[in-house]
């Protein structure tokens, strides 16, 4: 077999040489600047086929070719094509994108077409660009999100073929972030391309030969390349099967012969984009949607351009070839050319007048929260499955390793599928989100299920508890009394429960727990037995009840235990009944203040959605009349107030918005505020898009202030933006900006600031001085014309609109005493722990746990263990037998982080995505020059044992094989 294969290759290597010479296409690994004519144009084409990890159809429909008659995809025959093409001619380059796909058709492939497929990626045909699972939505995925599907992608490309991707490709996302910028040269990545950007930017841009720019976030730059059409063939030159485009024909003899006029016409397109850059060298895609099923074809026709271009250079002076992004970056980085600079971002994106692609941010808002809870979820199960693993405490972890890991590899992806721009956006089709939803819960079922077996071990090793009969069960705080069978069973018939919780704070902070309990008075018990101070509060005076508790984060244990048992005689929490004084709250114009904070106004507004041409839809945001002020959302019915010895509750009831907004006694100047929205009830045939505004006596004129996917803060200003003169044609919707954790505005005479934290993401701005607004939900009953197809219609079960529980922090502070309090909140949220109920024989635990058993490793517990006033999140991953990817972010806004010495570990630091040493790619960074009087970016970013505020580091961790634990 070898032998035949070598025999192959010598023939195809010969047969390429002769067909690369015909072609004149000049195909070398790196471009030779010293060759490069100033009189030539030359014209790189990018072959590639843009495909969605789901949107008109699910995953694997788009992969095997199913359901067709929604849309013509078949991912597999793609990939199958493309390899045979370019394995017959070396001159052929395509890429691909998605690691999603690639992974299931390099699966189902025998050792020859794989051995084949190698040959081609190390001979650069066949390149890994972007390589993530998928390609990531920006404005609505988290970045943690964001970080761990591009590490499963770059992970398994290195396993696989060890190779690094070096080129992010992020063409079709709606709008580009300074995050997504500052992760991708964390990644690495040499630059990225992409092509949505606001209309009126693109105009400019392609005037001002501004279409090529460093973008600049802190100390991080990356060249940043904005595609001429899209991610489309050049007009009238897409010869792929789905289009119905006449071929080229070079047959001189034939009465069809069409090459030459055919020729003239790219020529001059070719030109005409090259006004729009600096400098002799182009780059072009070959693509569409799921393009690329019958490669020859397209070759083919390109192949006769090609030669015809190339081989009457005198005629056109324009020399075209067959090249990968890659090789593209590396040809202009040679020309030393200085290219313009960009410090903010590209949101939001506006494809035409009256058209803001602002609704995405909240659209289906279901399951933005169970993709943001999800995956703060799997940041704390990975650490704790991954410390097991390091620490050898559990039995269980140690024999079932491979079986913990494979539910793990299941999750994972179903997380990153979800971090696909047409998922967590929120727009793709009814069923297609609901497969979605399905791969989630069944990623989430198989990681719980290996949590509980390994609960279930840790209690009897720690506790000493008796464990045959135990039953586990999660059960959120917004879920509904039946859905936590086993608490309400275990309570009602008098048995105590326990509460187990997989906690990854690192600080010795108070944290709140709130979980729902049945209508009984109840005594809680830490796991040193001592009782623990409770309110329940029962606020529609049945069974649903919700009991609070306070606790202390110790950072040196990996799990807390808690007991609750029924306790009608001496109670540490009891039922709190509303005050017979309550709040005079009778408009939405009175303030709201409990327990002596601050006070604020709080109110619920809907915006009808517009009747015109562009309506409202799943990506885009129209109100019906931009000159209006939203209409009210419900009367105000009812309102309580409850008064108990840790929090204070008080409950306004609308018509269709029920709001809890609690004051805990542990935090000074926050709310937590919890919107139940009912439904959204539809009239005639208008949708309605709800916001919640919070008012407070701040001066914030017109500036306020987003997050970028969770990251660095954003500076906006109403009816502006930093790099062109803003035509405004929606001063509503085109002031929407995506907020993924913390919108606030502050007065920067004062220092005063206040910031609201969500739960998801979700569209935000402040349309007035000292306002708030998020837009919360929506119902729309018409498409907005941009591809999905069908109205964001969500309903119950019972046909009425899509309820939703929504969570939000509001806290105030002054910035210049406080400086991290908003990412102190962010911190608390982001790492809210896991919660897991199990039954239990005795009401208090048999012997007080006081020392822990299971332990952090001690080097871990260096790494794990905040030093000085950073705000630390630490994650750590499990990536081979004894190494681990550990990384740090420092989230707060000031204080540093000192790396630790270590002897149980080799630690090393690599980029992000852990698949290369962070020196390496320093050695080979391409950088570039900018133009005169701009912001210099830094050749070699700041890497010490220091770690900065706001910056995200990764190391690889190698357990040393002569280390104790």
């Amino acid at each position: 077999m070898f032998f035949i294969l070598s025999f192959f290759l010598t023939f195809l290597t010969i047969y390429s040489k002769n067909l690369r010479e015909n072609l004149l296409v000049g195909q070398t690994k790196r471009f030779n600047v010293e060759k490069n004519d100033l009189n030539t144009i030359y014209v790189h084409l990018i072959p590639h086929s843009h495909d969605d990890v789901g949107w008109l159809k699910t995953y694997e429909q788009y992969y095997y070719g199913l359901n067709n008659k929604v849309q013509w995809a078949g991912i597999q025959y793609t990939i199958d094509s493309v390899v045979r093409s370019l394995f017959f001619d070396q001159t052929k380059k395509f890429i691909q994108v998605e690691i999603a796909f690639f992974k299931l058709w390099w699966d189902e492939q025998n050792d020859d077409v794989r051995n084949k497929t190698k040959y081609l990626i190390k001979n650069g045909q066949f390149e890994f660009i972007n390589g993530g699972w998928c390609m990531n939505d920006e404005a609505t995925a988290y970045y943690e999100d964001i970080v761990d599907q591009m590490t499963l992608g770059h992970q398994w490309i290195l396993d696989h073929f060890q190779i690094q991707p070096t080129i992010g490709w992020q063409l079709d996302p709606f709008g580009h972030t300074s995050a997504q910028a500052e992760l991708f040269a964390l990644m690495g990545f040499d630059a990225w391309f992409f092509s949505r950007i606001d209309y009126q930017d693109m105009n400019l841009r392609k005037d001002q030969k501004k279409m090529e720019l460093l973008s600049i976030v802190d100390q991080y730059s990356i060249f940043t390349h904005i595609n001429y059409n899209h991610y489309e063939a050049p007009p009238q030159f897409s010869f792929d099967s789905l289009h119905n485009q006449d071929p080229i024909v070079d047959n001189q003899n034939s009465i069809h012969y069409n090459v030459d006029k055919r020729a003239d016409v790219l020529v001059d397109y070719f030109k005409q984009q090259n006004q729009s850059y600096i400098g002799n060298i182009l780059m072009h895609t070959l693509g569409t949607d799921f393009g690329w099923s019958n490669a020859p074809m397209y070759y083919k026709n390109i192949d006769r351009l090609i030669k015809y271009i190339n081989g009457n250079k005198q005629k056109y002076n324009m020399q075209i070839m067959y090249s990968t992004p890659t090789q593209y970056v590396q040809a202009i980085n040679q020309l030393n050319l200085q290219y313009p600079t960009k410090v903010d971002d590209f949101m939001p994106y506006a494809d035409r007048p009256n058209a803001y692609w602002t609704g995405y941010f909240t659209s289906r808002v279901s399951l933005k929260l169970l993709i943001k809870q999800l995956g703060r979820f799997a940041q704390i199960q990975r650490r704790f499955i991954s410390t097991l693993l390091l620490n050898g405490k559990s039995q269980y972890v140690q024999v079932n390793r491979q079986q913990i890991l494979d539910a793990q590899q299941i999750f994972d992806q179903a997380l990153a599928t979800n971090q696909h721009h047409d998922a967590v956006t929120g727009t793709a089709k009814q069923y297609v989100t609901d497969d979605y939803i399905e791969m989630l819960c069944n990623g989430h079922q198989k990681i719980s299920q290996q949590l509980y077996k390994i609960m279930k071990e840790l209690i009897e090793f720690e506790i000493q508890d008796e464990t045959s009969q135990i039953v586990f069960e999660e059960c959120n705080y917004n879920q509904t009394a039946s859905s936590c069978k086993l608490v309400y069973e275990q309570l009602k018939n008098g048995n105590a429960i326990q509460i187990n919780i997989i906690d990854s704070k690192n600080i010795p902070i108070q944290d709140y727990v709130q979980i729902k309990v049945p209508k009984i008075n109840l005594t809680i018990y830490d796991q040193t037995n001592k009782i623990l101070t409770g309110d329940i509060v029962c606020i529609n005076n049945d069974d649903d009840c919700e009991l609070y508790f306070i606790y202390t984060r110790n950072p040196k244990q990996i799990i807390e235990y808690f007991r609750i048992l029924p306790n009608q005689e001496t109670p540490s929490a009891i039922i709190v009944l509303p005050q017979g004084e309550s709040l005079q709250y009778n408009s939405t114009q009175d303030y709201i203040q409990l327990n002596n904070s601050k006070q604020f106004k709080l109110t619920y507004k809907y915006y009808l959605s517009s009747e015109d041409k562009q309506y409202s839809g799943a990506y885009i945001f129209r109100p019906r009349d931009s000159s209006e002020e939203a209409n009210e959302f419900g009367e105000i019915k009812t309102h309580r107030l409850y008064i108990g010895k840790l929090i204070q509750i008080f409950y306004i009831e609308r018509d269709y918005v029920h709001t809890k907004i609690k004051k805990l006694e542990h935090n000074e100047d926050t709310y937590e505020i919890e919107s139940y929205i009912t439904e959204i009830p539809i009239q005639k045939e208008n949708g309605k898009e709800i916001v919640m505004i919070i008012s407070t006596d701040i001066q914030s004129e017109d500036i306020f202030y987003t997050d970028s996917s969770g990251m660095r803060m954003q500076q906006r200003k109403l009816n502006f933006r930093p790099t062109w003169d803003l035509d405004v044609n929606q001063p509503i919707a085109g002031n929407y900006y995506p907020v993924n954790g913390i919108l606030q505005i502050q007065n920067n005479q004062t220092g005063e600031v206040v910031a609201i934290l969500n739960d998801r993401s979700q569209g935000g701005t402040s349309l007035h001085s000292g306002q708030l607004e998020l837009m919360i939900h929506r119902r729309l009953l018409k498409d907005d014309a941009r591809g999905v197809g069908e109205p964001l219609n969500e309903k119950q079960s019972n046909g009425r609109g899509l309820n939703q529980i929504f969570q939000h922090t509001l806290t105030f502070f002054n910035k210049n005493n406080q400086p991290n309090q908003a990412r102190q909140f962010q911190y608390i949220q982001d790492l809210k722990p896991i919660i897991i109920f199990s039954n239990c024989k005795n009401e208090v635990f048999p012997q007080p746990v006081k020392s822990f058993k299971i332990t952090y490793p001690r080097d871990l517990e260096k790494l794990f263990t905040t030093n000085g006033q950073a705000i630390t999140k630490f994650y750590l991953q499990t990536i081979g037998v004894d190494q681990y990817i550990y990384r740090i972010h420092n989230l707060g806004e000031e204080g540093t982080f000192q790396l630790p010495e270590l002897d149980q570990f080799q630690i090393v630091e690599t980029t992000l995505t852990g698949n290369q040493l962070w020196t390496e790619w320093l050695d080979k960074k391409l950088n570039w020059k900018v133009q005169e009087g701009l912001q210099q970016p830094k050749d070699q970013p700041e890497h010490n044992s220091t770690v900065l505020p706001q910056q995200l580091r990764t190391f690889r961790l190698t357990k040393k094989s002569n280390s104790n634990q």
